[in-house]
């Protein structure tokens, strides 16, 4: 497969327009933004003002902006929907990622459109569809393998398929989790998710016996970092970070970790990264184990994986040392790590839950910890705060520059200068007057030289300055500042000029009937523009979504690849295995019950509610 490289991108989170900038200065290739409304990430709405000041500063560099409208719409919303989408397009948007087909019946501006993974792009009949439908871009559920990917692409070449490859992972398959919307009416697929899934539960077999303890449907954060490559000859071309609602600190850390080692996939196959023809200034040395993150899993790229993070829901944290002493709140540990004040450590307690403590000073190798509950001598302690390496990261100015070459010559009528890019983009500034020949040549040379390769805080980065004329002009210090100016400026509107948006004109799409006659409450139909567009692709019957009323008492609230079984003696799959009596549950604190089935050839678990008054309840 020939993968033409502005087609290969590191796509980052933006919570924000700060956090997007922060991102293209790193290294990403692209960023997705939420909406001020019908983002999957309630909390990570901006305004449209905020939008379009990110997608010039995206554009000098190349890189694209993505706005998230991609929650399930009432039909009271739909309008509002389609106006924004009209909106993002107006400001220079690059493309929308949606999840409601209400929208394609809609009058939509010619901007491309990506299938949000909400979607459940999991399968190819379904993502041929989409591609039929007019979709340019098809966003992978989280929970694909590596060889499913594989089948994908070989069915559907059409369609530029995106992966998560770093960030947090959903337990629940991709766009069909109704646990926080059965426990507390608030909806993932409506982006407002209560993260039940990071709650604490209990494992209970059908007598009631307790088996586990621990946060146990919270799984380890995605790390795919080590596989870039094998994604690569899937044919994958978008390599997205999850973390809309992360810090800069961690998105920073984040975009360096992923962006060295998707350069590195790269060059092992001769192809250019997209990122190397700009120059960037605040590196360092990024490390994930120093920032937050719930331990790392490569959520089933390959299969079957151990993937729970049952200690914490919170960042695990890097092992730092075993206590061998304690007195009062000051401890003493083992292990070579160096602490300090501000850090933050955690310790798991003896009935499952985890607990913690800053760190107020360090004295020799005592550590004087806030509060020490819990601690008991020969527990292994873990840093989920680093105070320095986070403080590093967020006192660092990232830059990233366009490197330019810069001339200066006289005309007939004064003098020019010009500036270019290494892509051939051009730019000129003038001045009208009479030019004279330097008294000291070599002196206005070196002068010329250091004022004209000044760029300030700005896009652009000198790398060499000619003088065309001969003799060397004598050149006010104010005309050549000017001319530097506004050469500068005018190439910044140039390359903004130049940019290459991508338009999709949308047509009498979706010549392929729906693959499915019957869509259940799981396929998120809750407005009647989206009951128009599956009847018009031919399916027969629509159950009502479960925003609408389409939970039944024992429904079905999530699948997942993560199994509560599959680290521990009890898993069916294995030999020998000591199998409990089924049904099994969790019960969370407040006392509520999950249902658990497994399916254990295809070695998922499903979580289901439990009706009242019932053998189950």
């Amino acid at each position: 497969m020939h993968i033409r490289t502005p087609d290969i991108e590191l796509l980052a989170p933006a919570g924000d327009v700060a956090r997007g900038m922060t991102a293209i200065a790193c290294g990403a290739d692209a960023v997705y933004i939420g909406a001020p409304r019908f983002s999957a990430r309630k909390e990570a709405g901006n305004a449209l003002s905020d939008i379009a000041a990110l997608v010039r500063f995206a554009h000098l560099y190349g890189a694209r902006v993505y706005v998230a409208l991609n929650t399930m719409l009432f039909d009271d919303e739909l309008s509002a929907a389609a106006a924004l989408a009209h909106a993002a397009y107006d400001v220079g948007v690059d493309a929308l990622i949606i999840a409601d087909m209400g929208l394609l019946e809609m009058n939509l501006p010619p901007i491309p459109l990506f299938a949000s993974t909400q979607m459940n792009n999991a399968d190819a009949a379904h993502i041929a569809f989409l591609a039929a439908a007019g979709f340019q871009r098809v966003i992978l559920a989280r929970e694909l393998s590596l060889r499913e990917m594989q089948n994908i692409r070989r069915a559907v070449p059409e369609v530029a398929l995106e992966s998560f490859v770093y960030g947090a992972a959903c337990v629940g398959v991709s766009g069909r989790c109704y646990l926080s919307l059965a426990h507390g009416d608030r909806s993932g697929n409506r982006g407002d998710c209560a993260q039940p899934c990071r709650k604490f539960f209990t494992l209970q077999d059908a007598r009631g016996q307790e088996w586990r303890r621990g946060h146990l449907l919270s799984v380890c954060d995605m790390d795919r970092t080590a596989h870039l490559g094998a994604l690569l000859d899937a044919g994958i071309t978008s390599f997205k970070i999850e973390g809309r609602l992360k810090d800069r600190t961690w998105l920073a850390n984040s975009v360096t970790w992923v962006r060295r080692h998707l350069d590195a996939a790269l060059a092992e196959r001769n192809i250019p990264s997209p990122a190397s023809r700009h120059e960037f200034s605040g590196r360092f040395e990024p490390n994930p184990a120093r920032t937050f993150r719930r331990g790392t899993t490569d959520f089933g790229l390959f299969g079957p994986r151990v993937m729970g993070a049952v200690d914490t829901p919170s960042s695990q944290g890097e092992p730092v040392g075993v206590v061998e002493r304690i007195r009062g709140h000051v401890i003493r540990l083992s292990g070579s790590a160096t602490l300090q004040a501000g850090d933050g450590l955690r310790w798991l307690l003896p009935n499952g839950h985890s607990a913690g403590a800053r760190v107020q000073k360090v004295l020799g190798e005592d550590v004087h910890l806030r509060d020490a509950t819990g601690l008991q001598v020969g527990q292994s302690v873990f840093r989920n705060f680093d105070a320095a390496f986070c403080a590093h990261i967020e006192k660092t100015a990232f830059h990233r520059r366009i490197p330019v070459r810069v001339d200066l010559d006289t005309t007939a009528s004064g003098l020019c200068v010009r500036v270019q890019t290494e892509a051939g983009l051009v730019a000129e500034a003038h001045w009208t007057g009479p030019v004279e020949a330097a008294n000291h040549a070599a002196r206005m040379q070196d002068d010329l030289s250091r004022r004209l390769a000044k760029t300030g805080d700005g896009p652009f980065v000198c790398r060499a300055v000619r003088v065309l004329s001969e003799p060397v002009p004598f050149v006010p210090v104010s005309v050549a500042n000017d001319l530097r100016r506004r050469a500068l400026a005018a190439l910044e509107a140039a390359a903004l000029a130049a940019y290459p948006r991508r338009e999709h004109v949308r047509g009498s799409e979706v010549a392929l009937p729906y693959p499915k006659a019957h869509l259940d409450f799981s396929f998120n139909v809750i407005n009647r523009l989206a009951q128009q567009f599956y009847r018009r692709c031919g399916v027969d019957s629509i159950s009502p979504g479960a925003e609408c009323g389409g939970l039944d008492a024992d429904a079905q609230l999530m699948t997942s690849i993560h199994c509560v079984l599959r680290e521990t003696p009890h898993c069916f799959r294995e030999a020998g295995a000591t199998h409990l009596d089924e049904p099994l549950f969790l019960v969370d604190p407040e006392g509520r019950r999950l249902g658990l089935r497994f399916d254990c050839d295809d070695c998922r678990m499903s979580v289901h509610r439990v009706p009242k008054n019932t053998s189950e309840g």
